[in-house]
């Protein structure tokens, strides 16, 4: 009711507030009317605060509440009589995670990497908030529309961020108090996405994206053009599918036409379609494979384990259905129930849809059928079959959430009062087509956003942008990202960490999660808490001349420039004033890179790990950090 005391979804039970001198606590109340907050400890009043309502009903208090700790309740209560209190209150760092996939990746998707530490998950310490996709395009809203702070436990662990969960595990040992984390993440969101209106002001083509989506009617017509247009793809296809008329899945069907057995031909997988002559294939392929099943595995509970597939799946065992996933990216991980699998001869089938001729089943993942005591591979020799096939490609969606503004406004802006330690960055995957705007709007983003929380100086940490291949073009926009991201630490207070060791160059999404929290805590503490700590790799400072070769100088390094396998560096590449680049052999030299010129010509230009996925001889230190990817000029 209008004038009733009201707070923001983020003051709940079991919030985290972040010790200071001035943690400011907000709400709404009725114009004009006195808001008086109180922080207990023990039945003890520790900070108090009040303040006045304004035109609108928004009042706020700044509480000193400089020490961490636990067991806190918050009361907030208005003159006429109004109380709300807060239990389980903790005072301790809090920080912001926001990105996109690689900062949402639940610890469901990375559990199987880390089970110990699944296991040992429980911290009453740690609490982490999650804000729900929402788009908003009209104005920023006050406050989220969903969301709760829950505890690391077992029952909470696994829909938890895994980069923001480990995180705040390597935060808590560090400084040993409380810690809050709240996300705000979303797969597949640009950059432009969490900037606000006034941040884009002098891009005019993203202006009008901004407007034309904040017009009444727009987001839900091209939503329902989109929903109609994926629905009669996929309505065409499973229409024109042979094997679901079929029912190819199932053995004694198949068996019930025996020449059109004759019709399955040999594949060897993992790999590309194409690669087996199956070209720009857009459609329905069944894939089948026959296995032998010991006595000692029949009737038992299995895992299935497909790596990953482009682009959706049904997935069968000797008929039943295991598992399905409707895009490329999860990893399928199905469980095969007792009593499926037969002693002998069995078979998985998978009814794999193509969307736009790029099919396959990704090399270098696991597949295999196992138990805890017995595995079988999977790998080799399969069949299989095309069920329908179109002409045309999937429908490509026009993802709402993904225009300019549409997640500032829905999921940031309504953090933007919660007084926060500093901001934590793992997005730049979906600017890959225009990376040469990338350094400008993450500049831009990271100045706006200290504006927004009133901290000119607020620690902001970027995770640069790990190697990755497979969907990549060979000149892809990944290594001009990095380079971007590594220029935002021209602004005080911003630390960017290299991970290009922990990515996989098959997956969009590595595992090591563990490993790229553990790097941005070292940073963390560093920046953000003054330890005087290693945080960063080898540091390029200077290009020389050094007769016809070249040599560069690095500082942080530490007592030793190393290389990760122990090589001599691999991915160096040089030109001339022409800019063409090639490889040219380096050898380390002390704290010093030397470029030795084979060519006639003299080497001008430098660039160092200027690929989609380096992994020969990558430059780090005695720590183990490593060296970012830099383009340099001689003399620089």
């Amino acid at each position: 009711m209008e004038g009733e005391l009201h707070l923001s979804r983020l003051f709940a039970e079991g919030m985290v507030l972040q010790r200071s001198n001035r943690t400011r606590i907000w709400g709404w109340c009725r114009q004009g009317e006195k808001a008086e907050a109180r922080l207990y400890k023990d039945n003890r009043v520790v900070a108090y605060g009040s303040g006045i309502a304004d035109e609108s009903g928004y009042w706020e208090v700044f509480l000193d509440i400089s020490k961490a700790g636990y067991g806190y309740v918050l009361e907030i209560e208005t003159v006429d009589g109004n109380i709300q209190t807060i239990r389980d209150v903790s005072v301790g760092e809090v920080w912001l995670c926001s990105g996109q996939s690689n900062m949402e990746l639940p610890v469901a998707r990375i559990a199987d990497r880390f089970p110990e530490e699944v296991a040992d998950c429980e911290d009453d310490q740690l609490r982490i908030f999650k804000i729900s996709e929402h788009y908003e395009f009209q104005k920023p809203l006050e406050e989220p529309l969903s969301g709760e702070w829950k505890k690391s436990t077992k029952e909470n662990v696994m829909e938890f961020s895994g980069l923001t969960w480990f995180y705040g595990r390597f935060l808590r040992e560090a400084v040993n108090t409380p810690v809050g984390l709240i996300n705000v993440s979303l797969g597949g969101s640009p950059i432009e996405a969490w900037m606000g209106k006034d941040s884009l002001k002098e891009e005019e083509d993203l202006q009008e994206i901004i407007r034309l989506y904040a017009s009444d009617g727009v987001i839900e017509q091209k939503q329902r053009q989109d929903e109609e247009a994926a629905e009669q793809w996929s309505r065409k296809l499973a229409k024109a599918d042979q094997g679901i008329a079929e029912k190819w899945y199932q053995r004694e069907s198949r068996e019930k036409n025996p020449e059109g057995e004759k019709e399955w031909k040999k594949i060897i997988l993992p790999g590309w379609l194409e690669e087996q002559g199956i070209r720009d294939f857009k459609g329905v392929i069944w894939l089948k494979k026959v296995f032998d099943v010991p006595e000692e595995m029949a009737g038992a509970m299995a895992k299935l384990w497909l790596g990953t597939l482009v682009d959706s799946d049904e997935t069968y065992v000797n008929g039943r259905l295991v598992g399905s996933t409707a895009y490329q990216y999860p990893p399928r991980k199905y469980e095969i129930a007792e009593g499926i699998l037969k002693k002998g001869k069995n078979e998985v089938m998978i009814r794999l849809t193509c969307n736009d001729g790029n099919g396959r089943v990704t090399p270098d993942k696991p597949y295999k059928i196992f138990t805890s005591k017995q595995s079988l591979t999977l790998d080799g020799e399969w069949k299989c079959r095309i069920g329908a096939a179109v002409e045309e490609p999937a429908p490509a969606a026009d993802f709402v959430s993904w225009k300019p503004s549409g997640l500032y406004n829905g999921m940031l802006a309504p953090c933007r009062r919660y007084t926060i330690k500093g901001f934590v960055w793992y997005q730049g995957e979906s600017n890959d087509k225009a990376p040469q705007s990338y350094e400008m709007r993450l500049k831009k983003l990271i100045l706006d956003w200290r504006k927004e929380w009133e901290q000119a100086d607020i620690p902001f940490l970027v995770a640069q942008l790990p190697g990755f291949a497979i969907d990549l073009p060979t000149e892809s926009g990944w290594p001009l990202l990095r380079e971007a991201q590594r220029r935002s630490m021209e602004l005080p207070n911003v630390a960017m960490t290299v991970n290009l060791d922990l990515g996989e160059w098959n997956d969009l999404h590595p595992l090591n999660k563990k490993g790229v929290a553990y790097r941005l805590s070292l940073a963390a503490r560093a920046l953000a808490y003054g330890e005087d700590i290693q945080w960063q790799g080898p540091v390029p400072a200077s290009c020389e001349e050094e007769k016809e070769h070249l040599r560069i100088f690095f500082s942080g390094t530490g007592a030793k420039l190393l290389t990760v396998d122990g090589k001599e560096p691999q991915e160096f590449e040089a030109s001339g004033e022409d800019g063409k680049f090639y490889p040219v052999e380096a050898r380390i030299e002390g704290n010093t890179v030397l470029l030795v010129n084979h060519s006639s010509q003299k080497l001008i230009y430098v660039r160092y790990a200027w690929k989609n996925c380096p992994d020969r001889g990558l430059l780090c230190n005695e720590e183990g950090l490593l060296a970012s990817p830099f383009f340099m000029r001689r003399g620089a």
